[in-house]
């Protein structure tokens, strides 16, 4: 009886190691986040593993300089914000890559992520950005960190996924959901390349410019004209006119705001459903 209790003993105390290895490496991986789960194409969510909980979670996409109407500015650096909540819920990760339209391959540069965030190749060859550990917050929790914009892109997809975990060490008990957010931009139209049926000739001079600035251009029908200038952010810094104007040849003079800083901006003419624009750099 004594030899069987020296078998039997080793065997059970070898399992016990192993499964609490395999439990530990397992746990491990999934708490640090698990590349390529964040509802881009061909991929699944967090939800793949995790079910069970509440599904009161909410996910929101939030870029800093705000955006007008979804649209980037092109190597511009932004601040991506991912907060995850959910109500009863005190732990919290997220999965998040940003994607080139229609390639689906890496738009721009991720970089500097903040507290509790890595960002990691995925298995696909797409970078993801990850909760290294699950984030403690009273029903919510935010992970951040930067973007490089695409030089050479048009249109890209932010993907993220947030996952309400409670804490349990499985999966159970636990809810994830997948959001995105497309950004194209701005639509330019460059000098030589008006194809406006009402308003043509557009010229601006000088540019650079310092205090002032000179436009020009003609109407082919009265319209009802407003000039903007705006921000590489798409944040609108000075309304320079806004007035119905006859047919014909106009041209008008606008003195640049005096708090403006130097940079560039963008001038935007519109009509009642055309508009045309061109960048003017500032310096002082």
């Amino acid at each position: 009886m004594k030899k069987l209790y020296l078998v039997i003993f080793p065997f059970i105390a070898l399992s016990i190691i192993c499964t609490a290895f395999v439990s530990m490496k397992f746990h491990g991986k999934s708490s640090g986040g698990i590349d390529s789960r964040n509802g881009s194409p061909g991929e699944g969510t967090c939800s793949n593993c995790h079910s069970g909980g509440s599904n009161a979670t909410t996910v929101s996409i939030n870029v800093t300089p705000s955006l007008t109407s979804n649209e980037f500015t092109q190597g511009q650096t932004y601040t991506i914000t991912i907060t995850v909540a959910g109500s009863g819920f005190s732990k919290f990760g997220f999965g998040c890559e940003i994607l080139e339209k229609p390639s689906n391959t890496n738009a721009g540069l991720m970089q500097s992520p903040g507290s509790g965030v890595q960002l990691i190749n995925g298995s696909n060859g797409r970078k993801n950005a990850l909760q290294t550990a699950p984030k403690n917050g009273s029903g919510t929790a935010d992970f951040t960190f930067e973007w490089i914009a695409p030089s050479n892109s048009n249109s890209v997809t932010i993907y993220a996924v947030g996952n309400c975990v409670n804490g349990n060490g499985s999966t159970s008990g636990d809810f994830s959901r997948a959001v995105s957010l497309t950004l194209t931009t701005p639509t330019v139209t460059a000098l030589g390349e008006q194809k406006e049926a009402s308003l043509k000739g557009f010229n601006l001079y000088p540019n650079p410019a310092q205090d002032k600035i000179h436009l020009s251009y003609s109407l082919i029908d009265p319209k009802t004209i407003k000039i903007q200038l705006s921000s590489i952010a798409g944040e609108v810094v000075a309304e320079l006119m806004n007035e119905g104007q006859a047919n014909g040849i106009h041209a008008k003079t606008f003195d640049i705001p005096t708090d403006l800083a130097p940079g560039v901006y963008f001038l935007k003419v519109f009509t009642d459903n055309e508009s045309v624009a061109q960048r003017l750099v500032v310096i002082k």
